[in-house]
């Protein structure tokens, strides 16, 4: 993926590449995603805190995807 978006951004600097490579990283995988309630923090982060209150091992085993528009 970075070849193509080095290809697609070809003359800009790295830095563009690897923001771009952020970002589709950021919309593709469910924990880097923003918390749908809160969308300053990430899914990420409210597992983190629910494993820390409860003192259990949180895992997603589902999730159920929404797509608007179109």
């Amino acid at each position: 993926m970075r070849r193509q978006f080095a290809s697609e951004l070809a003359g800009k600097p790295a830095a563009a590449v690897d923001g771009r490579l952020e970002k589709w990283v950021q919309d593709l995988v469910l924990l880097e995603q923003p918390f749908i309630r809160d969308e300053s923090r990430r899914v990420r982060d409210i597992v983190t805190e629910a494993i820390a209150r409860l003192g259990e091992n949180v895992q997603i085993r589902r999730f159920a995807r929404f797509k608007l528009g179109e």
